[in-house]
């Protein structure tokens, strides 16, 4: 299934809604977390932002130069679970057209189970840090 500029597009967009708020995540959650916690969220944001950017946005930013890449939304949500959502939403939405990027050499293999071991990750923490009473 090849790629379309529209639907690159609209996975672009996607992805950089999910680091939107993953971003939101970090200045929304930190504040009540341990030093140790804090860092280690940081690592795990940055993993996930950063392979979604380097295994997917980049490739088809490339792919199809000149695509729009949109600037991020403001406002404040409960940013755990509007992160958790959107970024599983979006790679759902976007499983089969990441597997045939992959096939087609646009995506290299392993992108789609890097970031979702990262959004994975990133779930496993929150969900410790949130039993051990911080806000997440």
């Amino acid at each position: 299934m090849p790629i379309s500029r529209d639907t690159a597009a609209r996975l672009v967009a996607d992805l950089k809604s999910c680091c939107d708020t993953a971003d939101r995540l970090l200045h929304a959650v930190t504040p009540a977390l341990s030093p140790p916690q804090s860092a280690e969220l940081r690592g795990l944001v940055g993993q996930f932002m950063g392979r979604a950017y380097l295994n997917i946005m980049r490739p088809l930013l490339n792919q199809f130069p000149g695509l729009p890449f949109p600037v991020g939304a403001t406002g404040e949500t409960s940013a755990a679970p509007a992160f958790s959502s959107e970024a599983a939403g979006a790679i759902e939405r976007h499983r089969d057209l990441i597997r045939a990027g992959e096939e087609s050499g646009i995506f290299r293999t392993g992108t789609l189970h890097e970031v979702e071991a990262a959004l994975q990750d990133l779930n496993v923490f929150l969900s410790q840090a949130d039993r051990g009473g911080n806000p997440a």
